[in-house]
């Protein structure tokens, strides 16, 4: 519920600002409390499909299937915040407006879905096939895996895994002592690393696999472990 909220509040802050100043280049005046609940619908509208892309889609078992849900949902998104602004604006709507949000959304939530896919992982010598997936991060957790959310503090205070260590990404090559310490001077403890999408936690996982640890999982998006 927390997430659903916040991000309904961004849709009605980036909402509301882009439709007063769609409105003021109208060219027709638009009464506040019109403008108002075409805003509150937007916000509901793409707050609920932000939501669903950032704790649904992960979890689904197959990336193609992620791909698909996630590109459909980000279409539907910005899609509907498009037709809300041409009927709100020009009272009508706006093909070409719909037509790029939609390929936009899908396009942004595709990508963001592919770069928090689970990192493969080579098998070791002598076993069979190229490579694997590794275990879940979800049962490393359980398990008693270090985890490490390399976010900002920002990021962080909006919402965090319990058992995390809060270190950016930025900051990570001048403290590595301090991650073998939380480790307990052993690089080989299962290690699970997490951000928003995937794309920062990847470059952690580089990091620290050149540093040295050799069981470092990247858990991908915080939505998908919470």
């Amino acid at each position: 519920m927390r997430r659903f909220l916040i991000n309904v509040a961004m849709y009605a802050v980036f909402g509301g600002g882009l439709f007063a100043f769609a409105a003021m280049r109208g060219g027709r005046e638009v009464a506040a409390a019109e403008l108002a609940i075409a805003v509150a619908v937007v916000a509901l509208w793409c707050g609920g499909l932000t939501t669903a892309i950032e704790r649904v889609v992960p979890r689904l078992p197959k990336l193609s299937t992620r791909l698909l849900a996630g590109a459909t949902l980000g279409a539907a998104s910005l899609g509907g915040f498009a037709l809300a602004l041409g009927l709100a604006v020009w009272q009508r709507p706006v093909p070409q407006l719909i037509a790029l949000a939609t390929t936009v959304g899908a396009l942004m939530q595709a990508a963001r879905t592919f770069a928090a896919r689970p990192t493969p992982r080579a098998l070791p010598d002598g076993a069979e096939g190229a490579e694997v997936e590794p275990p879940l991060p979800r049962r490393l957790i359980e398990q008693g895996a270090l985890v490490i959310d390399v976010r900002e503090q920002r990021e962080w205070d909006a919402g965090h895994l319990p058992s995390a260590r809060l270190l950016p990404v930025g900051e990570l090559p001048t403290r590595l002592a301090e991650v073998e310490a939380w480790a307990g001077g052993d690089k080989g403890r299962a290690i699970v690393v997490y951000c928003a999408s995937g794309i920062r936690s990847g470059r952690a996982k580089e990091l620290l696999e050149a540093a040295g640890f050799t069981a470092v999982t990247n858990g991908g998006g915080f939505g998908a472990l919470v």
